[in-house]
């Protein structure tokens, strides 16, 4: 049987991503940040918050090791998306403007 492809999947996906990088387990959170972004690319389109919060979360992880360029990339992509699907006036915007 093959692996799920829901959205809701791919959600469980990023918490799962979160818990490894919060541990510092940077390698493996990559891996399911890239998986879950592949999943709500097919369910939702590339341009969902869910796609968003995947780059988000790559670039959280570019972050804790101290990886500012590659961390910025991520995190601008992730704003773009976010501010493209919700506009420059909701508040999770001015949470990504945070990240």
């Amino acid at each position: 049987e093959g692996e799920e492809v829901t959205e809701e999947a791919a959600w469980d996906k990023l918490e799962l991503a979160r818990d490894l990088r919060d541990r510092g387990d940077y390698a493996a959170a990559v891996v399911l940040y890239q998986e879950a972004m592949t999943v709500f690319t097919a369910v939702s389109g590339a341009d969902s918050l869910g796609v968003a919060n995947s780059y988000q979360g790559i670039g959280n992880v570019y972050q804790a090791q101290g990886q500012y360029t590659e961390a910025l990339e991520y995190h601008q992509t992730g704003l773009a998306i976010t501010i493209w699907v919700l506009g420059h006036d909701h508040v999770n915007v001015a949470i990504s403007y945070n990240n």
